[in-house]
């Protein structure tokens, strides 16, 4: 069976805050590959293709984590049934609302039962993080995820290996699934993890790691990464800017083991293994912000302008039907993250495919136009 996320946009757009934009995009995206890794799916796009099996009650819980996007399930005949084409057999669509219901108020954002999480997370950082608000679980989930992608750079983990931070600052079991989420605030007291989010169900970890700032540019490897970007985007060369992008991952990831003794292997494309995603990794502000907003991100270049970045690529389906593998659809979103990241001061949201979003800074509107033009290169090079 495939494994359909609709209506992202209908859960991003409902985004208050930046953090919440942000920490829902990276909750989506968890919720994709912790079904693509734990049900042995073929392939992860804005669906998860050819699922073997996940258990009902965990698709239930991620639906409800996603509400107002949706988890439908689309079923097809089995090999040698349908002819040449496999045909759709059914179509189902995940209602978690039966076993998320409770009467305990209305969340500030979302308007659904408050059931909060109480005692699971300590009384300084739900204050900090709730900012006044009363909010279920799944929007406070969103919003701790929203605070690891915001730090100064975020690795996005997928893998079989619990990450093993100590005592977390907060933490939720469902008790249909026995999904599990984590947070460990500035990792814990570690060196180079900051912010934590962790996602864990079906012996599958999927977690979005927050790099304090003084790792991300030590000894220079971010200005060095950014300006190897730069020289490759004058050509439009994507597969260039997504391997120095990947390299630079690397090397964080490196960081963190050496200096923590976390172990987040090898930067992967694939959904099989473990590993940093690299599309759905980043750096924000080119590392200079300890954790971004977009005051913080206005103030750093001393204006108060933020230009909010849309972009919709046309005929990006034919790519993807010319570039048949995972791993070279991933290569080039994770070079139009590289190009925004590069170019100009920014936070990038989501990137690639068709659709980007991005936040940025600067003192001159053509900065930002410049920036478009190097990303609509890497486009034109597609053909």
């Amino acid at each position: 069976m495939d494994v359909e996320f609709r209506g992202s946009h209908a859960f991003l757009d409902s985004s208050l805050h930046f953090a919440d934009l942000r920490g829902r995009n990276v909750l989506l995206n968890a919720a994709r590959w912790l079904v693509a890794v734990a049900g042995g799916a073929s392939a992860v796009h804005v669906h998860v293709e050819e699922v073997k099996y996940v258990p009902r009650e965990l698709l239930e819980f991620l639906a409800y984590l996603i509400y107002p996007a949706r988890i439908e399930l689309r079923r097809r005949a089995a090999d040698g049934e349908g002819g040449e084409e496999l045909e759709e057999r059914s179509r189902e669509y995940m209602w978690p609302f039966l076993r998320y219901s409770h009467k305990t108020g209305a969340c500030t954002l979302c308007g659904r039962s408050r059931d909060s999480l109480g005692g699971c997370i300590a009384a300084e950082l739900r204050d900090h993080v709730a900012r006044g608000e009363d909010l279920c679980p799944a929007c406070m989930i969103a919003r701790l995820f929203g605070r690891a992608a915001n730090k100064a750079a975020f690795l996005f983990y997928v893998g079989r290996e619990e990450l093993k931070l100590g005592e977390p600052d907060a933490e939720y079991e469902d008790p249909h699934s026995f999904a599990v989420f984590k947070f460990y605030r500035h990792g814990g007291g570690r060196k180079a993890i900051d912010d934590t989010a962790v996602l864990s169900a079906c012996g599958v970890t999927v977690a979005v790691v927050g790099v304090k700032r003084e790792v991300v540019n030590e000894e220079g490897m971010l200005h060095r990464y950014l300006s190897r970007v730069s020289g490759s985007l004058r050509g439009g060369d994507w597969r260039r800017v997504a391997e120095t992008r990947e390299e630079y991952l690397r090397q964080l990831v490196n960081r963190v083991k050496e200096l923590d003794g976390v172990d987040l292997g090898d930067v992967i494309y694939q959904p099989r293994g473990c590993g940093v995603v690299a599309q759905l990794s980043g750096v924000n502000a080119w590392g200079e912000l300890e954790s971004t907003d977009l005051d913080l991100l206005a103030s750093s270049e001393g204006t108060n302008i933020v230009y909010v970045i849309r972009v919709d690529g046309d005929k990006f389906g034919e790519f993807s039907r010319r570039y048949k593998k995972e791993e070279e659809l991933a290569a080039f979103k994770s070079a139009v993250a590289g190009a925004f990241e590069a170019s100009v001061k920014s936070a990038v949201v989501y990137s690639g495919g068709d659709e980007s979003l991005i936040a940025a800074v600067s003192k001159s509107a053509l900065r930002i136009i410049v920036a478009l033009e190097g990303v609509r290169r890497l486009y034109q090079r597609l053909g």
